[in-house]
């Protein structure tokens, strides 16, 4: 199956922004992760700080995350926004 036209992907990855899963998500939709290392998991009462949710947006595009508390998850909230 292919999908036709720019792609917003985002969410819980489980992996570091270097992962090779996030990387080959990446170019296969032909985006960019964007928002730097940015902790949305703080784990171990913030003893092992990770950045295991992405935004990915189409290559060119320009954006900037930030976080939001947990309410009620083990993660971080993220809102992006983004133009591309």
């Amino acid at each position: 199956m292919e999908l036709d036209g720019p792609m917003l992907i985002a969410g819980d990855f489980n992996m570091v922004p270097w992962g090779s899963s996030v990387r080959s998500i990446a170019k296969a939709a032909e985006s960019e992760r964007i928002g730097g290392y940015v902790t949305t998991f703080p784990a171990f009462g913030g003893l092992a700080p990770l950045a295991i949710d992405h935004v990915l947006i189409p290559k060119g595009g320009q954006g900037q995350i930030e976080t939001r508390p947990l309410l009620g998850s083990d993660h971080l909230g993220l809102v992006a926004r983004f133009s591309f």
